[in-house]
């Protein structure tokens, strides 16, 4: 019952797992410890085979690298008293770490190939991207042993957060609700977006976009009774669900977008990784062996979704000139089209000295992997002079004031065209070397953009932002007595954005768009102050955003 449920005190006499048997707690600790010594296992083998591959002096270096920085990462984080009391920081620094360091080192080692696979700048981005993980690490610390932050954690979520009732289990038929609302917003939204209306005063298609996320909603019945304190899914739901994710197809081909369905099997698993990690959810011989069976009867599904995607990257150059049912069928038709599908990806794979983003052969861990992101922006930012970094200054405070309704920018007197901002930091990468136009929005690296304007001081201000989002975030969990943690339906359905790295390339006024979702979740906090940048180019007149538009449009 709810009146049974007691929180855990933010204090030294607080006990360390929140179970009230010591069975529940020692399976726990015994999976955590299997989980923590075989995947620091896996990525010193790694390593030690990438040597194997590619006996270059660089290819061995940062192997080593990205292996101390898994080894450390998971070392800290795979530990039952971080999972229960500190959950959703603990998932982001695993993010983290997965999406731009130890994942490409597993990812390339399964394909055997060299981990500094047509990167740039390979020794650059992995000592940064280890470097951020390790103050990431260190924040986190200092974030777990302040008493005066957690007792603030505490009473934010208890007397404010229960209060107003985002603790509240929703129902199940809540849930299908929200999962509606969100369908009809995505596919308002995303007719808004294909017209670009979205940014300038269409204060309902801005509405709509709020709630696109409640369309992973219903898929939470299934581990609400591990993650929310709801009741377990009947049997009959499953057919429901099913029928639910085949209308989100159907949105998302209307919508020409892949991460719109994708998030489902993003949802799915990162819950259930974190209802395991948490204590909350254990499975036995029996529940494994289901689990090996659906997944190897969900095989021969898995083409015919990469099939799918890539008919959606094909029909995406004209998304703006069709209806949406037009556009479903025009996606169908290339669907059904194989060799054009074929020549695509005989495109895509193609390394000819221009941009790229050919990194992680296998489509679906390279969704997970943003390391070739983080490699292109940090090999531009190198490049960036003085007078560069002036004007990426400049660009920044107009991103952030675009971010402000036009109403208000009018009647503060400010004068910025959205227009003129409507590209990503990665387009202007791609504009200034000469290896692409902008307009779309392709990812762009905050980390990259944040040392490139502020230097060192980039580091500083980073651990003030991760002390913010982890306070935040964890606020969003409670530490209960018996039930381990309780997580608001919230960060469940947030997990997507949270976990996973979100591009944060741009729509015209600042709108977010997610068309390259990665595997990376503390980058998300320092992408919201930074990401907005457009470096320039070397040197030089400074070009402005309203020249380079237009010379997209030429």
């Amino acid at each position: 019952m709810r009146a049974a449920v007691q929180p855990i005190a933010p204090d030294s006499s607080a006990p360390a797992l929140p179970d009230v048997t010591a069975e529940p707690a020692a399976r726990l600790r015994n999976l955590l410890w299997r989980i923590r010594i075989g995947s620091c296992a896996a990525f010193v083998l790694c390593a030690m085979l990438q040597i194997l591959i590619s006996p270059t002096q660089t290819n061995m270096l940062i192997a080593i690298i990205a292996a101390a920085s898994g080894v450390v990462s998971f070392s800290y984080a795979i530990r039952p008293d971080a999972f229960q009391r500190f959950p959703i920081s603990t998932l982001m620094i695993v993010g983290l770490n997965v999406s731009t360091t130890s994942g490409a080192l597993v990812a390339q080692t399964l394909d055997w190939r060299a981990i500094d696979f047509n990167l740039e700048a390979p020794l650059t981005t992995f000592l940064t991207c280890t470097a951020l993980t390790f103050v990431a690490i260190g924040t986190h610390m200092i974030y777990r042993r302040a008493l005066v932050i957690q007792r603030a954690r505490f009473a934010f979520s208890q007397k404010f957060l229960t209060r107003i009732g985002l603790f509240t289990t929703p129902t199940n038929l809540q849930l299908w609700i929200m999962g509606f609302v969100g369908v009809a917003a995505m596919a308002s939204a995303g007719t808004s977006l294909a017209q670009e209306t979205i940014a300038y005063g269409d204060v309902g298609g801005k509405f709509a976009q709020a709630l696109t996320p409640f369309t992973v909603a219903p898929f939470l019945i299934p581990f609400s009774a591990y993650l929310l304190g709801g009741r377990p899914m009947p049997k009959a739901g499953w057919p429901a669900l099913i029928a639910f994710f085949a209308l989100l197809i159907v949105v998302a081909l209307m919508r020409n977008s892949r991460g719109a369905f994708a998030v489902v099997f993003l949802v799915i698993g990162l819950g259930i990784l974190l209802a395991v990690l948490s204590g909350r959810l254990s499975f036995g011989r029996k529940q494994i062996a289901t689990g090996a069976l659906i997944c190897l009867l969900a095989l021969p599904v898995v083409p015919v979704f990469y099939d799918l995607a890539t008919a959606m990257v094909i029909a995406r150059s004209a998304r703006s000139n069709l209806q949406p049912t037009e556009l479903v069928v025009t996606t169908l038709e290339i669907f059904q089209n194989k060799p054009a599908l074929e020549a695509k990806r005989a495109e895509d794979a193609v390394i000819d000295g221009g941009y790229n983003e050919l990194y992680i052969e296998n489509t679906f861990l390279a969704r997970f992997i943003y390391t070739k992101f983080a490699d292109l922006n940090f090999h531009q930012a190198s490049n960036l002079s003085p007078h560069d970094v002036a004007y990426a200054r400049e660009v920044f405070v107009n991103r952030l004031l675009a971010d402000l309704p036009t109403p208000i920018l009018r009647a503060l007197r400010i004068n910025i065209d959205k227009h003129n901002l409507a590209f990503s930091g990665g387009d202007l990468y791609r504009q200034l070397s000469s290896r692409g136009e902008v307009g779309g929005y392709t990812t762009g690296s905050s980390a990259a953009d944040g040392i490139a304007m502020f230097g060192v001081l980039f580091w500083p201000i980073t651990i003030v932002i991760f002390l913010a989002y982890f306070f935040l975030f964890d606020s969003l969990s409670l530490p209960m007595l018996p039930m381990g943690v309780m997580f608001t339906a919230v960060v469940v359905m947030q997990l997507p954005t949270l976990f996973p790295e979100r591009s944060h390339a741009r729509q015209p006024g600042g709108a977010n768009r997610q068309p390259h979702a990665r595997f990376r979740a503390i980058d998300l906090a320092v992408f919201d102050l930074f990401s907005c940048v457009a470096p320039p180019s070397r040197g030089g007149r400074r070009p402005s955003p309203c020249t380079l538009r237009h010379r997209h449009h030429a």
